[in-house]
């Protein structure tokens, strides 16, 4: 019994992995996540505070894993986000946007004070 449990817990774990864009977004991947400021490629960025995907929203982004969009560089996860990116750039560049500005409604990335009198 504790065999066969074992198994189905080792072919989740295996298809959770093989599914989706991007890693896992939980707090194991948090240590490997860093601004897109922290990249040293001499690049203007789309976003110095981004750390996630634009297309799917996970995390870690990559530094060899971008295009340009309005002459700056973004970042992305996965190859297969790049690509869809760049089918159609400005839905996920709106779609970006439009977390960013719920993520600072609920304090990530805001700084102390912003938005007091």
């Amino acid at each position: 019994m504790k065999k066969a449990i074992a198994v189905l817990v080792a072919a989740g774990l295996l298809l959770g992995v093989g599914f989706g864009c991007g890693g896992d977004s939980g707090s194991a991947m948090d240590a490997d996540v860093k601004p897109a400021m922290d990249i040293q490629d001499d690049a203007e960025k789309y976003d110095p505070y981004q750390i996630e995907c634009p297309v799917c929203g996970q995390k870690p982004i990559k530094a060899d894993l971008y295009s340009e969009a309005d002459g700056r560089r973004i970042y992305f996860d996965r190859e297969e986000c790049v690509s869809k990116f760049e089918e159609n750039p400005q839905q996920y560049l709106d779609e970006y946007q439009k977390r960013r500005m719920e993520q600072q409604g609920q304090g990530s990335h805001v700084k102390p004070g912003a938005g007091k009198k």
